[in-house]
């Protein structure tokens, strides 16, 4: 195994790249609903993925594993409620992150491994936190198990394979309420994607 920095798992793959490509691809997909140019979230979420999958090549001396996303993931039976407690609990988780010490702060864009965040954060200074918040919970995974699919289909369209990290409780959800949701998507939404 090559040591070249980062946290190592699984035959010493290189964490940080891993989260660092999931972060942008997740900043790509908000970018383009602020913009509402999905043609550039496109082009710019295929640069970042071709440029993961060199600085990989580079660096590992291996072929790249699929990119790991993460998303806030919240599965309900009706869609009305769906979307109704999916605004509510992921607005909740972000505006803990962008407070006035966090994301929306200048200084973060100059923590080292932290600056691929810059540019979303000037762009969240520019749009305002309702047009942040509205877009940021429009690229998690919520909704009926059919929605969640359809959502995680489209995703592999663009990105091809990769693995998915979801979070199930955030905000003031209530725990019966986080694995209520967890049991419903592992029961309906997750056959469903395995089967492809």
């Amino acid at each position: 195994m090559q040591l070249c920095g980062g946290i190592r798992y699984r035959h010493g793959i290189d964490i940080n790249l891993r989260i660092g490509m999931s972060a942008s691809l997740k900043c790509c997909i908000v970018f383009c609903q602020l913009t509402k140019a999905p043609h550039i979230h496109h082009q710019h979420a295929m640069a970042n993925l071709a440029d993961y999958r060199k600085v990989y090549r580079e660096r590992q001396g291996t072929e790249p594993p699929p990119p790991l996303t993460g998303d806030l993931m919240f599965c309900h039976e009706d869609a009305g409620r769906a979307e109704e407690l999916a605004r509510r609990y992921i607005a909740e988780y972000l505006r803990t992150i962008l407070g006035p010490h966090a994301l929306m702060s200048a200084a973060f864009q100059e923590i080292e491994r932290y600056d691929h965040y810059g540019s979303a954060v000037d762009l969240f200074q520019q749009v305002g936190l309702d047009t942040s918040l509205e877009s940021y919970v429009n690229v998690q995974t919520w909704g009926t198990p059919e929605m969640i699919v359809e959502r995680l289909r489209a995703r592999r369209e663009l990105l091809g394979d990769y693995e998915l990290n979801l979070v199930s409780w955030y905000g003031s959800m209530p725990l019966e309420e986080a694995e209520a949701s967890v049991s419903l998507f592992a029961r309906e939404a997750l056959p469903a994607l395995r089967r492809g």
